[in-house]
Order: structure tokens, then sequence, then C-alpha cells
């Protein structure tokens, strides 16, 4: 896989990065304020891949983003092509309003060893964290964003939590026994065409900038910088397909148009 577009697109020349751990930081970095969590193409009817190829081409050409099954299987794919060691995990969010957590699978992660060391590397996060946090218990990692600690609860499993109101509460659980691909399909397949999740309810886009965030819903635009947020109305659909081109630079006419095109 030629993986050269992609880190084109987010601005990384690894020949320019001697340090092996360095560069596979500033990756996601950059992917995570280059690239947006969105979930257009549920609402499209465009259907999800979890082919590197075809998501490289969706993120570097056609300058866009997706959800996790998409974006972290192709920074999987660009670790492995730099030469990094990397195993696709099972992960699953907290879900306050069933307090309990989602089904294994639900959340597509990446362990990779760097160094003797093993992280976890997440871009499919619609607000998580900038850089891979090393896999060990009571790791307490912090950006500009939030605070994060991971939690060991087993051999192979941990917990993610994400410090709130002063508080620790669950952010995700996740394995470190590695998975093929193909496992996290059924998952895919499930929140591409369910009606009773959140990405099936209304878009969603958001990406993160130098000092904060910007997220879009159906309602109402969230602007967050120094861990401030203002939060603005959406009063009409022009409104709302205005400020995904103004923010995320994604012309939602454009892609309608495309997906009509392929239908016919």
């Amino acid at each position: 896989m030629d993986i050269q577009p992609y880190l084109h697109h987010i601005g990384i020349n690894p020949e320019r990065v001697s340090d092996r751990k360095a560069l596979f930081r500033d990756i996601q970095r950059r992917h995570l304020l280059t690239v947006p969590f969105e979930n257009l193409d549920i609402h499209l009817k465009h259907p999800l891949s979890m082919d590197p190829v075809k998501v490289q081409e969706k993120v570097a050409v056609h300058k866009r983003g997706g959800l996790c099954f998409e974006l972290n299987s192709l920074l999987g794919a660009v670790y492995r092509e730099l030469g990094y060691q990397v195993h696709y995990v099972s992960a699953a969010f907290w879900n306050e309003d069933k307090h309990d957590w989602n089904p294994p699978y639900s959340h597509l992660a990446l362990n990779v060893n760097v160094e003797g060391k093993t992280y976890l590397a997440d871009v499919g996060v619609g607000g998580g964290f900038m850089e891979p946090i090393e896999i060990r218990h009571g790791m307490v990692y912090e950006d500009h964003l939030a605070t994060y600690r991971l939690e060991q609860t087993g051999d192979t499993s941990y917990i993610l939590q994400k410090s709130a109101n002063d508080q620790w509460e669950k952010l995700f659980q996740f394995s470190t026994q590695p998975e093929e691909l193909a496992a996290f399909q059924p998952m895919c397949r499930y929140y591409e065409t369910s009606k009773d999740t959140l990405f099936g309810q209304e878009r969603l886009c958001s990406i993160a900038t130098a000092d904060g965030r910007i997220s879009l819903s159906e309602e109402s635009l969230t602007i967050t910088r120094n861990k401030v947020k203002e939060k603005s109305p959406v009063t009409s659909e022009k409104e709302w397909r205005r400020l995904l081109k103004k923010y995320f630079g994604i012309d939602y006419d454009l892609l309608e148009g495309k997906v009509k095109l392929n239908h016919k």
C-alpha cells in the first residue's frame, strides 16, 4: 500500500523525522488536527469500508473523515507500512444511558509496539486523546483537551478513564488480545445501518484544533478553546451545511450529488 497520499495530507514526511517514537506520536496528532471524525456516509446511505486503500482515498483524496472502523483501519495500515508492530484490538465505550458497556468489537482501537513498549493508538474517538498512550496501569496522559488515565482490570483488559468535574469517568474498555480486522465487520455494519445508535440518528462532525475542538451536530455548533466551550444553535439545514463547509471543508450538496450519481 502506498501511504504517501495520506502522509502528505496530514503533513508528515517520515524522512525528516529520525526519532521513530516521535514519528509514531506525530502521525496520530497530525491526523487528529487534519481529519475529522464524522458519520456523514451513514446518512448518505454510502457503505462504509475498512479497506485501508479505500479509506485512504476517502480521507486523502476527498478530504473526508470517518468512524473508528474506517480511520483506525487506515492508521493501522500506515503504521505497519512504516515498520511498526500493530495489532487491532476490541474496545467498547461506556454507555451512560444503559449504565453498562457497549458490546465487544463496537470500537476498533490499536495496540502498537514501539521501542519495547506498547501503546494505545486511536484516531476514532470524537474528542479523544491527541497522542498514543503507553499501556501501563495507572498511566496518566494529559493534552490540551483533557486528562486520561489507564486502569488495568485483568491480564489483557484495561479501562481508559477521562477526567471530568474533578472525577475519573469511564470512557472505554479494551483488550490487548490481537484481533483480525474482519472480526469488526459485523459491528461496523451494525453502526452503518442501525437507527438505534447516535450515529444513525443524527449527523456529527468533529475535529481537534491547536487549542481545542470544533464539533457540529444537527442542533448546535460547539467551539472549544483552552477548555472553554462556546455553543451556538444551528437554526436550519442551510445553516448546518454552511457550517460544515466553513469549519470542515465538506460540501454536503456535492456529497449528495455524488451518491445519487453512483446509485443511478
